[in-house]
């Protein structure tokens, strides 16, 4: 419980004192969410917007990740910084979120196997981000190491992710394109700008327990 209010409070202080920049990193996961739930009644269309929407959540991912990481080590967090480390692991980290990716959207159908993935896969766009260039099938070995001792722990915070991203799903962000007024506008505002700080949220979390779990804290064993 303790690790959990320091990690709360951890994210809470990173998104009140970074909101921008906590919120600009998350467009990735939620411009490519917005294209896969407006085209979610076209099965053709779904096999080419759930690999984008899923590649723009791990961009987030990983963008957040490596935020984090540099507030951390005693950095001023940039995201320019970021976003060059990104344009360097770009390549390696799309590799790892088509590995991954496939286990955790297809056991995502059946639930439980989707949350297991998740789970040992948890930490892979950080690894990326920080770790020197390594073989592919290493960041995934290294992220079920960290789970390892901790599965059970870490497994509620993968529950409260794809929680939230099927309540997204029940109330999606409305098109101001169609039908356009001054009360879908501003409901598509209310809703958009509450995805990205609701992704920030749950990036930045991830973002404080992978770097504490890097520097060797055991209280979450």
């Amino acid at each position: 419980m303790k690790t959990l209010l320091t990690l709360t409070k951890q994210t809470t202080s990173c998104l009140r004192v970074f909101p921008l920049s906590t919120a600009s990193m998350q467009m990735f996961g939620v411009l490519a969410g917005l294209g896969l739930q407006e085209y979610d009644s076209a099965p053709a269309a779904l096999f080419f917007w759930v690999p984008i929407g899923w590649f723009g959540s791990v961009i987030s991912a990983a963008l957040s990740f490596d935020f984090v990481w540099q507030l951390e080590h005693g950095q001023v967090p940039q995201i320019g910084r970021s976003l060059k480390r990104l344009q360097e692991k770009l390549l390696p980290l799309l590799l790892e979120s088509l590995i991954i990716g496939v286990p955790i959207i297809l056991g995502s159908l059946l639930v439980l196997p989707g949350l297991y993935f998740f789970t040992i896969y948890l930490f892979v766009p950080g690894l990326v981000m920080v770790r020197p260039p390594s073989p592919a099938f290493s960041y995934l070995a290294e992220s079920t190491l960290l789970a390892r001792g901790r599965f059970f722990k870490l497994m509620f915070f993968s529950a409260a992710v794809f929680v939230a991203s099927y309540l997204s799903y029940l109330y999606p962000i409305p098109n101001p394109f169609q039908n356009a007024s001054w009360e879908q506008t501003g409901t598509f505002a209310l809703r958009f700008f509450s995805c990205l700080f609701l992704n920030g949220g749950i990036n930045i979390f991830a973002g404080f327990l992978f770097a504490r779990i890097m520097k060797g804290g055991n209280s979450l064993k």
